[in-house]
């Protein structure tokens, strides 16, 4: 059975261990294992996650028979736009390919039903084999950014756009 539990500051402990299982596997082909973990400790230690949350990112995890499988992390409203902000979508990679990755986005647009709210957006870094996956469930790519995140690292991404159909 598929549940979702939207993570208090308590809990935000779950939301770093689902990372650090999942980021070594989904970005060894991406960037190297130095900028895995300067950005893992850059986003997921303690007062990152804590900021975030304060900032009004909401995190929710899903569940399958109780057991942790992938969390999301978004924002209504980024920056006043009018559309929700994915920052974080990562499920374990045990756990991919089951439609778990599916059953959040999905989730989000639940949530966010009554903002009218126009679109989903999300960074995805241009080597990531996730693009495929947000492709395939409607995402378009609507610009091409490179952010400089500090100690010799550019993350190089796309953002990518989802519109919601009301």
């Amino acid at each position: 059975m598929i549940e979702f539990e939207i993570i208090d500051k308590a809990n935000l402990g779950r939301i770093r261990e689902i990372a650090y299982q999942t980021w070594p596997e989904a970005y060894k082909n991406v960037i190297t294992t130095e900028q895995i973990a300067y950005m893992l400790k850059m986003m997921y230690d303690n007062h990152p996650l804590e900021i975030q949350l304060q900032a009004g990112h909401i995190f929710i995890i899903l569940k399958e028979d109780g057991k942790d499988m992938g969390f999301v992390a978004f924002e209504k409203n980024y920056e006043d736009s009018g559309s929700t902000k994915i920052h974080k979508l990562y499920v374990l990679p045990e756990c991919q390919g089951k439609g778990f990755g599916k059953n959040l986005v999905e989730k989000v647009i639940k949530e966010i039903a009554d903002f009218n709210q126009k679109s989903l957006i999300l960074n995805v870094n241009k080597k990531n084999p996730s693009l495929n996956f947000y492709e395939k469930i409607g995402f378009k790519k609507a610009k091409e950014l490179i952010i400089d995140i500090g100690n010799g690292f550019l993350m190089d991404d796309y953002i990518m756009e989802l519109e919601i159909r009301k």
